[in-house]
């Protein structure tokens, strides 16, 4: 497939230091076959190994390498910052996620959820479930998903979180400015679903093979002790509430902010009964004072009235 001006789909892949990865994903990108041109955008944010060489290996020596789009940035820009550029990079109709550590199976995904999505506009993604594999290749789950958790949801259920499986997801490119707090969010890919939801539901299409992510060590979530991964979600919450009080949804700000006062709560004792106890003390201030910033009053004496009898049993 030659590289096209107007690419129909977009495959946005982020990278560090996924020289031993990187030429799984790519070519489970270019064995897609598809009535369309798309293009696959690489933003390697000063990947420290040579994850340059192969993918200019491949641009090279592949016969679809020229759809790829390579970009190097000279300072690790981090994460976030990375994928924003790279999903600003799209030029596509439809944007797909593949990060540079996992790959597709599929070889008919792309066309099938193109082809969903041309004809159900009220869906504004696609996705479908995944293998979790080892970094030597052994498979610790045939499936990332529970039963419970391969479902269609709404654009309301999307907008409040729902967990997609990021290296599935194709969808319309809809958004073209990211909120400061995307770039601020290790899980930005949540921020981007609630984002998304604004537009339409998602469908999950079980005939699709499973995509594989891939647990390593040098994974920015896999490899993230739980209690960061606690911390983490909790500034999601809070991230998530911030951007649906700016677009005046109260319904959904009202949702979020009582996911983010809850999850404060369990991290705060959390963090208090493995003897952070300044950090709990740090984290109760900041929840009082986002509770009357925000105008959720009885909050803050909730969450006063719990940090005395139940963190400090008073």
């Amino acid at each position: 497939m030659s590289k096209s001006k107007n690419p129909v789909v977009s495959i946005c892949m982020i990278t560090y230091g996924h020289e031993a990865f990187i030429k799984q994903a790519i070519e489970s990108v270019l064995m897609q076959h598809t009535n369309f041109d798309f293009e696959l955008i690489i933003a390697d944010d000063c990947s420290p190994d040579n994850t340059k060489r192969v993918v200019e290996e491949i641009q090279n020596s592949n016969n679809k390498g020229d759809c790829i789009v390579y970009y190097r940035h000279l300072k690790n820009k981090g994460v976030m910052a990375n994928f924003a550029f790279a999903l600003n990079k799209c030029q596509g109709k439809y944007i797909a996620l593949l990060e540079g550590d996992d790959y597709w199976v599929d070889e008919l995904k792309l066309q099938k959820q193109f082809d969903f999505l041309e004809h159900n506009t009220d869906y504004v993604l696609s996705c479908h479930n995944a293998s979790v594999l080892d970094e030597n290749g052994l498979v610790i789950n045939d499936s990332l998903l529970e039963a419970n958790r391969q479902l269609d949801f709404t654009g309301e259920e999307l907008m409040i979180g729902r967990h997609i499986v990021t290296l599935s997801m194709c969808f319309r490119n809809v958004i073209k400015e990211f909120p400061e707090s995307f770039l601020k969010c290790i899980n930005g890919d949540t921020l981007l679903v609630s984002m998304l939801g604004e537009y339409g539901g998602s469908k999950f299409q079980s005939e699709l093979k499973n995509g594989v992510y891939r647990i390593h060590a040098g994974g920015v979530w896999s490899a993230m002790q739980e209690s960061k991964r606690i911390k983490e979600k909790n500034k999601t919450f809070y991230y998530q509430f911030k951007y649906f009080k700016s677009k005046g949804n109260k319904k959904v700000k009202n949702t979020l902010f009582k996911k983010y006062f809850s999850a404060s709560k369990s991290l705060m004792k959390l963090l208090w009964d493995s003897n952070a106890y300044l950090q709990a003390i740090k984290l109760y201030l900041k929840i009082y004072f986002n509770c009357i910033r925000n105008g959720y009053i009885r909050k803050s004496f909730q969450i006063t009235k719990f940090f005395f009898t139940t963190t400090l049993k008073i």
